[in-house]
């Protein structure tokens, strides 16, 4: 992000941290990772990849390597964040000899898409495999089953972001 544009957003990393710390604590020791946004790759900013997409696979990593675990770049899925996207991932990971027990996906429609795929080959979340969605959008309630998701404070997010404005607006400093 650029450092002149103010901007309001969560910890993405610590974010997917917790997720997948959160799989590795139920036992989880192959966990796919759906999401990661190929077009972000290349996406530079002062010499550092950025990216919501880019930072929550930091957090996947930084989790995995805290237990020991080496990243299996077989299960990194850089298909995009879309239901189609998780739908085009898990038909990839059907392929592979050994599939996951988990799948974290880095946004909730694509581990929508990655649900649905799955169950299209008779598998069922959680039993046969756990997925892990991102946002807690409003689709991932209503969605059978239900996906378990990493929230996200909307609402907080869009007051600060608003005071933010108001601030810039008015001449007062950023902080």
């Amino acid at each position: 992000a650029d450092p002149e544009i103010p901007c309001v957003v969560i910890d993405n990393v610590r974010a997917s941290y917790e997720a997948t710390r959160y799989l590795l604590e139920n036992g989880k020791r192959r966990i796919a990772l759906l999401g990661i946004d190929s077009r972000l790759l290349d996406n530079t900013f002062q010499g550092k990849r950025v990216g919501s997409a880019v930072l929550r696979e930091t957090g996947y990593r930084k989790a995995l390597k805290e237990y020991g675990i080496a990243v299996d770049e077989s299960l990194l899925f850089q298909e995009g964040l879309t239901f189609k996207a998780g739908i085009r991932s898990v038909k990839r990971l059907l392929m592979l000899k050994q599939l996951p027990d988990a799948i974290f996906a880095l946004a909730d429609a694509c581990a929508i898409g990655a649900i649905h795929a799955l169950a299209e080959q008779g598998l069922r979340v959680p039993e046969d495999i756990s997925v892990v969605g991102f946002d807690n959008t409003a689709i991932s309630e209503m969605y059978l089953p239900s996906v378990t998701t990493i929230g996200q404070p909307q609402y907080e997010i869009g007051t600060t972001a608003m005071r933010l404005l108001f601030d810039r607006i008015s001449g007062k400093p950023a902080h």
